[in-house]
Order: structure tokens, then sequence, then C-alpha cells
């Protein structure tokens, strides 16, 4: 590692509002996916205390994992980082040779596979919880003779194809991020919706600092919004609004049945 390489990260002339904006909202992807944890809330030990805490640990080990690799990473190749395509496997090729490249890319693709293989149960776990409750149609909760939920398994599959015919990984990053703003800007605001109508309601976690985090994180989250594209929010939102009309038909024609 060369001291030298991190000189440029103190005067970026180039670097814009928007640019940053744009890197921040691609960053922030690789922070997603902690909500899941909650998910499997059912199947843990004391949950209401729990979970809090496991969302707190993994986020703040998985950032300084990712803060170590990007300095090592900048420490390693400086300024040939912006152009690597595989940065990591570039670094580990320039600090170790081919053999450490090769396993770095290795592990990148286990990695990878790693979150598909989690993907695969939690989207159409998503889809049965939904569909037990109501919220889509109750097909999606059939179950074939290895209790498995296959109607939800399909249609996560065929989300996911065709998905991933739509644009590059970079867009459809972006796109996730957007997305997952429709969940966490209603659970920010409901900390505070809570604390001011539910004040003496029994809880195992408390966000401490008052409503500095969450009025921080709305007002991040917004700025995030900002700093995509009208064409990314609109498909990134877009899952949001035909979730809500989707919502309210089987709401009412639940009513209606009952």
């Amino acid at each position: 590692m060369k001291g030298v390489n991190f000189q440029p990260m103190q005067s970026v002339p180039d670097m814009t509002q928007a640019s940053f904006g744009a890197a921040a909202l691609i960053i922030f992807y690789a922070f997603t996916g902690f909500e899941s944890i909650a998910v499997a809330a059912e199947d843990m030990e004391n949950p209401e205390r729990n979970v809090p805490k496991a969302i707190i640990l993994v986020l703040t080990l998985v950032s300084i994992v990712y803060i170590l690799i990007q300095a090592i990473c900048i420490g390693i190749m400086g300024d040939s980082l912006v152009t690597s395509k595989t940065p990591v496997a570039d670094a580990a090729f320039v600090f170790m040779g081919p053999l450490a490249k090769a396993i770095v890319t290795a592990g990148t693709l286990i990695s990878i596979g790693g979150i598909n293989v989690a993907s695969s149960f939690l989207a159409p776990r998503s889809g049965v919880a939904m569909a037990d409750d109501g919220l889509i149609p109750k097909v999606v909760s059939k179950r074939n003779k290895k209790d498995a939920p296959y109607v939800a398994i399909i249609v996560t599959v065929v989300f996911a194809v065709v998905l991933s015919w739509t644009g590059s990984f970079e867009k459809l990053a972006a796109i996730s991020v957007v997305s997952r703003f429709a969940q966490y800007l209603p659970t920010c605001l409901a900390v505070l919706v809570f604390r001011s109508k539910r004040p003496d309601m029994a809880r195992t976690f408390r966000v401490p600092f008052g409503p500095v985090i969450p009025v921080l994180a709305v007002v991040v989250s917004i700025w995030l919004l900002t700093q995509s594209s009208l064409e990314k929010v609109f498909w990134g939102l877009g899952g949001l609004v035909v979730g809500a009309v989707l919502y309210y038909i089987m709401n009412r024609n639940g009513k209606q049945t009952a």
C-alpha cells in the first residue's frame, strides 16, 4: 500500500454533487438486505430483543469490512482503481499475483451464489406470507408434496429472469435501492409516530438519541432519492404503486366475501 494513493481523495475537481449522489446511491445497494433478518424472526428466540441487536451488529461489521477493503484497494491500485472492472481481484493480483486474483474471483462467485440462494428462500417465503394474509392471490401459497411453495418459487423465478434482461447491474442496483426506500421511509416515520401517539407502548428496543436518528434517516433517504434519475424512480416506485393497487383490490374482495 502507498500513502500517496490516498492524496487524490483530498481534492477531486471533477466530483460534483450529482456524481457523488449517484455513487452514493449505488454504494447504498451494498448495505441492503439487512431488513431480511426480520423475515426470519419467527424462527428466533426472543426476536423482539435479538432482531434489533442482530441488525445493528451486522451493519457495523459489514461497514468495517467494506471500509477496510476499499482502503486496501485504494492503497494498492491508486488511480487505476477507477478503470478496473474487478477492483478487489485486480488489487489481489498486484499484491500477491495471479493465484490471489483467482482465489478472490472464486470467492466472489461463491458470495454471489450465496446471495442468490438466500434470495431464493426469502422471496418465495415473502410471497407465501402475503398470500396467506390475503394481499395477493391464494394460489401463490400452494405447496407441493414436499411442502415447498412451488407457485411462489415459479413466480419469483419469472420476475427475476425478466428483471435481469431489462438493464445493467448498475441500473438494476439503483432501481433496487429506490424501491427499498418505499420501505425504509415509512419505517423511520413510524418510529416518530409511535413515540408521539403511543408513548406508553411496551418496547424491547428503543432507538437512542430521541428523534435524531429517524429524522436523519428520512433526510438522507429523500436526498438519495433526489439523486436518482426519473426513470429509476419510476421503475423503483412503480412496484409500490402496483402493490398498493393490488392490496386495495384484494382487501376489498376480502371484505366482500367475509
